[in-house]
């Protein structure tokens, strides 16, 4: 899933810059309606694989003698890795270039969920902190919610549901840690040391970023009303059908590490998803519906 208003606002850019225009930050800001931060970070971080040059007034282009001139094999590989191009049924250059093409006529118009806010300096700062960190294979340490952590092994920075997380192993361990969150990082210099592939492996594989603890499979019902829906596109983790009914109904179950990563979910699609079993996992949904309920009708008095 990828960000709708991002997603265009690199293809025009991608497009000008291709196109060899110089693009005035002050008329880009007003032209897309974002910050002169958020632009630079579009420049010199989304699209850093370009080599963008700065004229000694200000204005951006593209440096036409260098090898890294913008292609559509360099447009693919920025769309694979920012999950862009998994928004589409297939991925050709003639998709490319109706994309980025001057054409008035757009045939393509996406619309997603909005992403988490990273407009400031401080949070840039932390993210080329970590990806120094491993990049270079150095141990850390940071605050978080409310505790310290030390001699953390970084592994991957990864986008998940819109929120960005460092995934690292801490004694052994793997775990997430929602970046925002993160404080007072610092890299322990003098304290490296080396990947192992089945912690990259897991990582890379996994479908979400709950990682470790027990994994339980959860067994859920979907009435006919959503069940094409969840039939065309797996909303949850590790979701797989079991079966189908004479009305339109399915089972599908899912595996999940906590069950704060499946309720959230669930009351998505209330009241039309149900848990089956476990049984004890049931009662707790209800409960923590049932206390929404009575906090419900302690404010509004009904």
């Amino acid at each position: 899933m990828a960000d709708t208003k991002l997603a265009q606002r690199l293809a025009e850019l991608l497009s000008m810059l291709n196109a060899g225009e110089l693009l005035s930050p002050s008329h880009l800001s007003v032209y897309f309606n974002v910050s002169a931060r958020t632009l630079r970070r579009d420049i010199y971080e989304r699209l850093s694989f370009l080599d963008i040059q700065c004229t000694p007034t200000g204005e951006w282009f593209l440096e036409r003698s260098s090898p890294s001139k913008l292609n559509h094999k360099a447009i693919a590989l920025f769309a694979e890795k920012s999950g862009v191009r998994e928004l589409f049924p297939f991925f050709t250059n003639e998709l490319l270039d109706s994309l980025i093409g001057n054409s008035k006529d757009e045939v393509y118009l996406i619309k997603t969920n909005d992403y988490e806010y990273h407009g400031t300096s401080a949070i840039s700062t932390k993210f080329q902190q970590l990806e120094s960190a491993i990049r270079n294979n150095k141990r850390i340490s940071f605050s978080y919610k409310g505790k310290n952590y030390s001699d953390i092994e970084p592994y991957n920075l990864v986008h998940f549901d819109g929120f960005w997380y460092l995934a690292g192993t801490d004694s052994g361990t793997l775990k997430s840690f929602h970046i925002s969150l993160m404080k007072t990082i610092w890299p322990n210099n003098n304290s490296n040391f080396i990947k192992a592939p089945n912690i990259q492996a897991k990582i890379k594989s996994s479908k979400t970023i709950w990682f470790g603890g027990e994994q339980v499979k959860v067994l859920l019902s979907a009435s006919s009303e959503v069940a094409h829906y969840l039939l065309r596109k797996k909303s949850f983790p590790n979701q797989h059908l079991e079966s189908t009914s004479s009305n339109g109904s399915i089972f599908f179950s899912v595996i999940v590490a906590n069950q704060k990563q499946l309720f959230p979910l669930i009351m998505k699609w209330l009241p039309h998803v149900q848990i089956i079993e476990p049984i004890d996992l049931r009662h707790k949904l209800n409960n923590q519906l049932l206390n929404y309920l009575n906090n419900q009708k302690d404010i509004y008095g009904h």
